[in-house]
C-alpha cells in the first residue's frame, strides 16, 4: 500500500526548501556561536583569575595567560563578523545554485516569515542571556557580535532578502 505523501514533506525533501532550512540553520549556528563565544570568554577570565592568583606558576606562564585572555575578545569578535559573511556568501550562493521555478519565489517570501520570527526568538534570547547580570560584563565586550545579534531580526531580514532575491535572479539567468 502507498503512503500519502504530504506537500510540506515532498518540499522538505526537494532542493528548493533548502534556502529556507539554510536559513533556519544561518541562524541557529551563528546563536551557537555566539553564546560559545561569551561563555568561552567568561571560562576564560575564571581560569586567568585562578592562574594570577596561582604563586607556584612561572611569572611567563601568567603573563601568557594573561596575553591570551586580553586577546580573547579581539580575536573571537572579528572572528564572528568572519564567520557571519561566510554563511552569508554560502547561503546566497547555495540559494542561487538551487534550480527552481519563478513561483517557488511567492513560497520563498512566505517561508521566509516563519524564520524571520525564529530569527527574532533567538535574538531576544540572546539579549536575555546577554543581559544576565553573570554574563553582562563580558558580553558587552563583543561589540560586533553584541550588534548583531542584538538586531539579529533586521540583520537576516537583510540576509533573507538577499538569499530570496538570489533564488529569484537564478530562474532569470
Amino acid at each position: 500500500m502507498k503512503r500519502k505523501k504530504s506537500i510540506m514533506s515532498g518540499l522538505l525533501r526537494s532542493k528548493r526548501a533548502n534556502a529556507i532550512l539554510d536559513g533556519v540553520a544561518f541562524i541557529v549556528v551563528m546563536f551557537a556561536i555566539a553564546i560559545v563565544f561569551f561563555v568561552g570568554k567568561y571560562t576564560s577570565d575564571n581560569v586567568n583569575t585562578d592562574i594570577q592568583a596561582n604563586m607556584d606558576l612561572t611569572e611567563q606562564a601568567r603573563n601568557i595567560s594573561a596575553d591570551l585572555n586580553n586577546r580573547y575578545v579581539s580575536t573571537f569578535d572579528s572572528g564572528f563578523v568572519v564567520i557571519f559573511f561566510m554563511l552569508w556568501l554560502t547561503l546566497i550562493i547555495a540559494s542561487f545554485r538551487v534550480g527552481t521555478s519563478p513561483i517557488f519565489f511567492a513560497i520563498s517570501v512566505f517561508a521566509m516569515i516563519f524564520v524571520l520570527i525564529l530569527a527574532a526568538i533567538f535574538g531576544n534570547t540572546y539579549e536575555e542571556l546577554a543581559n544576565d547580570p553573570e554574563f553582562a560584563a563580558v558580553s558587552q565586550q563583543f561589540t560586533l557580535q553584541s550588534f548583531i545579534m542584538s538586531h539579529l531580526f533586521e540583520t537576516f531580514m537583510v540576509v533573507a532578502f538577499t538569499a530570496v532575491l538570489a533564488l529569484y535572479m537564478q530562474s532569470r539567468i
